[in-house]
């Protein structure tokens, strides 16, 4: 791959990237039972799909972002770009899926059990040290990524025993809301 086809590529996942952070912000908004995560699935350049976790809001379990995402995707896709580092079920999902070659991530796992809304359990690398999974992952370093991804989680609490998440839906509408008018300003 050249350098302008690799600065191509980093520009896709990072736009996607975007969007999937839209997607999670949209389910802190309107969902507010589930930890705001949201993924994109892409087939070559176009999005094939997109989702975020709604295991609370349709109280089907395991409803993550990626899972809905692959649901709802119109072509069979090659990348999955999520706002979260995937839990071992979606690396899984993902891995039956011939197709997808890259899974992109913004915020690792360790940002979600260090603000106990996960249990710990071993990283994607970890995973790979392990296995052999048959994609490859990146995780995307822009930090106005991983700051835009977490902001969402300030707001978001959860019961590990029982599984039970609340966003604080309201306060996090009022700080994007600010946010996005200070950011207006400053362009």
């Amino acid at each position: 791959m050249s350098a302008v086809e690799s600065y191509d590529r980093k520009l896709l996942l990072e736009n996607a990237a975007e969007r999937a952070i839209d997607l999670a912000e949209y389910s802190a908004i309107n969902n507010g039972k589930d930890i705001p995560v949201g993924a994109i699935a892409l087939f070559g350049a176009a999005i094939a799909g997109s989702g975020y976790a709604m295991d609370g809001e349709s109280g089907i379990q395991h409803m993550h972002a990626e899972i809905v995402s692959l649901e709802q995707a119109m072509h069979t896709p090659d990348t999955v770009v999520t706002t979260m580092e995937p839990c071992e079920q979606c690396q899984d999902r993902m891995a039956e899926i011939e197709s997808i070659k890259t899974v992109a991530y913004v915020t690792p796992r360790t940002e979600l059990s260090d603000r106990l809304l996960v249990n710990p359990r071993p990283s994607i690398n970890e995973r790979i040290a392990r296995y052999e999974l048959p994609y490859r992952v990146i995780r995307l370093s822009n930090p106005a990524l991983l700051q835009r991804a977490l902001e969402p989680l300030e707001f978001t609490s959860r019961d590990l025993l029982t599984g039970t998440t609340d966003v604080d839906s309201e306060g996090f509408r009022i700080y994007r809301d600010a946010r996005n008018l200070r950011d207006i300003g400053q362009s």
